[in-house]
């Protein structure tokens, strides 16, 4: 598994009391077609933002990380 998705998992994990509130039904008992889909856009809508952070976090990590190999000297500024 990939660190991109250990931190996605881990990220769905600590906020899965939210999710499971956001996607729960109105009723017990769906009916209409129409609430199923909003839930399904909710829920990709949240994981894309979610990927989405966390990927940038990911990357800000790694310019630093290069960025402290190189005493701070980055390929612009050569």
């Amino acid at each position: 598994m990939s660190k991109l998705d250990e931190l996605m998992t881990a990220h769905v994990k600590s906020n899965l009391s939210y999710i499971r509130l956001a996607i729960q039904p109105a009723s017990r008992f769906i009916t209409d077609n129409k609430e199923e889909e909003e839930i399904a856009s909710f829920l990709w809508q949240w994981m894309k933002t979610a990927h989405a952070d966390i990927d940038r976090e990911q990357r800000q990590e790694a310019i630093q990380n290069r960025s402290n190999l190189n005493n701070g000297h980055t390929k612009a500024s050569h």
